[in-house]
């Protein structure tokens, strides 16, 4: 993603956010903080963007298996000061979602369980809620659009009418 797409996703975001307002405003719910997920981050340049046009509060969980491209992406997160609000993981596929699906209830001791951690935390920290994302941004093989989002979907891990 560059500055041509860059300014699209930006302008995607906020129009999301807009409309979830709207929609929680008439069902009396709270809109923020908002839990997004960017599959392919590389050095988190989208992930920024998409940050940055999120409700205070809200977490990017940046998933990149390149493990170079993410030491890149977290030291230009925190110059962008925008650490605490993106958490990247190496860790992809079914075990990143497995982790996501049993939040803090199966113990710790994997890595993975830091960024859920992270983004329970940006859900008011109750280990009972179930995690589920509000944004969802497909950046990594193409060919697998659609299969990571029909498993976000089969696995409930998305807010529904929200993505």
């Amino acid at each position: 993603m560059g500055d041509v797409k860059g300014p699209l996703l930006e302008e995607m975001v906020r129009e999301h956010v807009a409309l979830l307002r709207v929609a929680d405003k008439a069902a009396s719910r709270n809109t923020e903080p908002l839990l997004a997920i960017e599959f392919g981050s590389a050095i988190g340049y989208s992930a920024m963007r998409l940050r940055g046009n999120l409700p205070a509060g809200s977490l990017v969980v940046a998933v990149e298996p390149n493990t170079r491209a993410t030491k890149l992406g977290k030291r230009l997160v925190k110059a962008a000061g925008l650490d605490s609000g993106v958490a990247f993981t190496n860790t992809v596929g079914a075990k990143l979602l497995d982790a996501m699906q049993r939040g803090r209830r199966h113990g710790r001791g994997e890595k993975t369980l830091e960024v859920v951690d992270l983004a329970l935390r940006a859900k008011g920290g109750d280990a009972r809620i179930k995690l589920r994302f509000d944004v969802v941004v497909t950046d990594h093989v193409k060919d697998l659009y659609l299969p990571t989002l029909r498993d976000l979907e089969q696995r409930q891990l998305l807010v529904p009418g929200r993505t």
